[in-house]
């Protein structure tokens, strides 16, 4: 009986380390869906097979949010886009330039290709946290 009960302790203080995100994703969101995912490593950041989570939520005006949740502290980014066309994937033209609006955490912003991770990333703790990313 011992054991289950410190069993049932872990399991229950391993929640109270849990970290939360508030995504508040602003710019041309309006009646289209919003894609954001989440990575907590840079191999595969900005790619869907290096993703930790996916949200997505249809945007109700010119902003949507998206809560990412039971988190471990740690370091994360986000890349966000809005899927204009409803097709499930980021549009792109033949110079692999995005057609859709996009962005990252922190705004971060790269010249050719996703910024690095780095560029991106910010630590979350054990409380919740609020960040915004801007589509352009």
């Amino acid at each position: 009986m011992r054991m289950v009960t410190i069993f049932l302790l872990g399991a229950m203080g391993g929640n109270a380390l849990a970290g939360e995100i508030l995504l508040k994703v602003e710019g041309g969101a309006a009646g289209k869906n919003v894609r954001a995912a989440l990575y907590d490593t840079d191999r595969g950041f900005a790619a869907a097979d290096g993703r930790l989570a996916f949200r997505t939520r249809q945007g109700e005006g010119e902003s949507v949010a998206l809560r990412f949740t039971d988190l471990p502290p740690g370091r994360y980014a986000l890349a966000v886009y809005c899927d204009l066309n409803a097709n499930g994937k980021l549009d792109s033209n033949l110079l692999g330039m995005p057609t859709e609006p996009y962005g990252f955490s922190r705004d971060a912003r790269s010249l050719f290709g996703p910024p690095d991770f780095e560029q991106a990333s910010f630590d979350l703790g054990d409380g919740v946290i609020t960040t915004s990313v801007h589509l352009h």
